[in-house]
Order: C-alpha cells, then structure tokens, then sequence
C-alpha cells in the first residue's frame, strides 16, 4: 500500500500489480520492507523505474533468497517507461522483457 500522505495515490493497494516508478526516495530500511511485502505477498508483482534503486534491487534479491518469491526490478529507459505507463496491462517475461 502506498502510506505517502504527499502521494496522489495514497491508500492504493500494490498487491498483484506492476509498480511503476520513475526513481524512488527512500531510506536505507527499504531492503528490509520490500522483502517483508514479497515474502507475504502485499508487495507488487514486480518494479519497473528509469533509475536503478539498490536498496530495491538488495531487497528483492533477498526476498528470493530467503522465501523462493521473485519481484522483478527492471530498469527501462524514460522513452520505454512513458510507453509503459500508457499500457493498461504489463507483463514482465521471465528474461526480464516487459510486454504492454
């Protein structure tokens, strides 16, 4: 869920759908959060951004490490990232190819 009391979608649920981020801003406790979500499965199917995020990418690889679950980060370039974000449906193929 987004708890961002600044973000325009505040309340909305990320569970079972492909996260779109252009960056992120964050804190270090991020790693730790993003494993939690996917290993109870709150989290989102995978992350797609323009920028690379290491403490996203340090928290889903523990995620599969740990619990066996996958979220994909995929970092993609502004061009294909405002393609995507006018897709209705996303999905991220197992070598990491988003089709929308």
């Amino acid at each position: 869920m987004i708890i961002d009391t600044h973000h325009p979608q505040t309340g909305v649920v990320l569970k079972g759908h492909i996260l779109l981020l252009p960056e992120t801003r964050g804190s270090g406790g991020t790693p730790g959060g993003i494993a939690e979500a996917v290993r109870l499965q709150t989290g989102p199917l995978g992350i797609i951004m323009t920028t690379p995020d290491i403490n996203l990418a340090v928290g889903t690889q523990v995620a599969a490490a740990l619990y066996g679950r996958a979220c994909p980060v995929i970092v993609v370039t502004p061009a294909d990232y405002d393609r995507l974000t006018r897709c209705a449906e996303l999905t991220i193929m197992r070598d990491g190819t988003v089709a929308g």
